[in-house]
């Protein structure tokens, strides 16, 4: 794989010719820009796959109670939702290498 190093102009005038070769995986590309203290660095990320409905409906289950209150709150399903997304995000982190 061939890295480069570029600056964000040069990046700006090419950016889609040098994302479909990052997303091909020939390319990593250095940019540096007036004002940072180091290169951003732009390269195909690897994820977590695991993105099954079994797989969420296990974490439901999981889940399920974990959500405290102390009497009826007005915002208590938004409360609720937030603090599952929460929690889910948590669980099922992205891992970008």
């Amino acid at each position: 794989m061939q890295i480069i190093q570029i600056d964000a102009t040069k990046l700006r005038k090419n950016l889609f010719e040098l994302i479909d070769r990052v997303s091909k995986g020939e390319l990593e590309v250095l940019i540096n820009k007036k004002g940072l203290a180091e290169p951003v660095v732009l390269k195909k990320g690897e994820y977590l796959k695991d993105t099954s409905i079994e797989n969420d409906l296990k974490l439901v289950r999981e889940l399920y109670g974990s959500i405290k209150t102390s009497g009826y709150k007005k915002n208590e399903e938004e409360l609720v939702r937030k603090a599952f997304v929460k929690e889910y995000k948590r669980r099922t982190k992205t891992i970008v290498k």
